[in-house]
């Protein structure tokens, strides 16, 4: 398009000044080291699988393996609470009003955001080591062609990938962007993406409509809550005033992650999905509790 094509002749003009002008007595190791690296992981025919092989292994050890361990053991602690709380409400003989609020109504909400919070806390430290390596710029420097094709940036492709783990931190992750515009559309379209803990919702439902071939029916589900969010995001980002933004990228080169900024990243990210997240899904099961009116049982 027109905003590419005048980047393009910039970046062509900025390049034949700086070779006429700048003397560079050497490239350093790092850029020499980067520029090995991209011819792998930017490539033309293996960047995408790179990427797919890359972010596979993150939420692979996310959900399979890290994140999965913490939960189960994050799960065990809050039922081991919540059973001494039982305990000590019954044996103060505390109002049956009150029991079931405490029990049934703020400890379930609690323990359904604490439960979430392992998985979400392993999976930003992956991310922000990703980031902090230098990795990150180059996957939405490979999916700005893509993202194009429905109106976003490449820079929107991170959250649609987040929303396979979580919605929380995928919505949480396209308010980073800079559009308007665009932001509002990957904000819309990220929750059609099938997360996580919709998977057991598809399989459920697979094996009791589609008992013949059940796993087949889950992966054409998850391709079409993928293309339901395509959709989504291609008709928000070309309703109203086009946005013609240049997607303008610099790749750093490749370094050791820090774990001051890792631990800082995954830290503000956690304590985020606490504040926001966590105040809304509390309030909703006390909500669900007193509607359900089990605490006159």
């Amino acid at each position: 398009d027109r905003a590419a094509a005048i980047a393009d002749m910039r970046f062509s003009f900025i390049q034949e000044l700086v070779a006429q002008t700048v003397v560079k007595p050497h490239e350093s190791k790092e850029q020499l080291r980067s520029n090995r690296i991209d011819k792998f992981l930017t490539g033309k025919y293996t960047a995408i699988p790179a990427f797919i092989a890359i972010m596979g292994l993150v939420f692979f050890l996310t959900f399979n393996v890290i994140g999965l361990f913490f939960q189960n053991l994050m799960e065990t602690g809050i039922n081991a609470l919540t059973g001494i709380v039982d305990t000590a409400l019954t044996n103060w003989n505390v109002n049956a009003a009150v029991h079931s609020l405490l029990i049934d109504g703020i400890f379930t909400g609690v323990g359904s955001v604490l439960s979430f919070l392992p998985i979400i806390v392993v999976l930003f430290f992956f991310l922000s080591m990703l980031e902090d390596s230098g990795y990150m710029a180059r996957a939405a420097y490979n999916a700005d062609g893509i993202m194009r094709h429905v109106g976003l940036s490449g820079k929107a492709f991170i959250p649609m990938l987040l929303g396979f783990g979580c919605s929380v931190p995928a919505v949480m992750a396209a308010r980073t962007l800079e559009g308007k515009k665009e932001r509002f559309a990957a904000v819309m379209s990220v929750p059609f993406v099938a997360c996580s803990a919709r998977l057991p919702v598809c399989l459920m439902l697979a094996k009791t409509f589609f008992s013949a071939n059940p796993a087949a029916a889950a992966v054409a589900a998850y391709f079409a809550s993928v293309t339901v969010a395509m959709l989504c995001a291609a008709l928000l980002s070309r309703s109203g005033r086009r946005e013609k933004r240049m997607f303008i990228l610099e790749l750093p080169d490749y370094k050791m992650p820090s774990l001051r900024s890792v631990f800082t990243y995954t830290f503000d990210k956690s304590k985020e999905y606490l504040k926001r997240a966590g105040t809304v899904i509390v309030l909703a099961s006390a909500a669900v509790w007193a509607l359900c009116g089990t605490y006159g049982a």
